[in-house]
C-alpha cells in the first residue's frame, strides 16, 4: 500500500502477536534477493512497510506493517 516513517508505528498498534514471512525461491525466483532489496532499503531510510495481508483463503484481509527485527530495538 506505501511507506511511512518508522515513528508513525505506535506500540498501541500491535494488536495480535506476530507473522513472520519469508520469500520462496520455488515459487518465484529471485523473490529473497528482492525481499532482502526492500528490507534494507527500508533500514537505511527509517520506513515501515505498509501492506494488505490476506493470511488463510476464507479469511478476510488486514492491513499490516512490514518492520525488520532491527528496527524494533531502536
Amino acid at each position: 500500500m506505501g511507506f511511512k516513517p518508522r515513528a508513525a508505528l505506535k506500540p498501541y498498534y500491535n494488536l495480535k502477536t506476530s507473522t513472520f514471512i519469508y520469500p520462496d525461491e520455488t515459487a518465484i525466483k529471485g523473490s529473497t534477493t528482492a525481499f532482502a532489496a526492500l528490507l534494507d532499503r527500508m533500514l537505511a531510510l527509517d520506513k515501515i512497510a505498509i501492506a494488505r495481508m490476506t493470511q488463510r483463503m476464507n479469511t478476510a484481509p488486514r492491513f499490516v506493517a512490514l518492520v525488520r527485527d532491527s528496527q524494533l530495538t531502536a
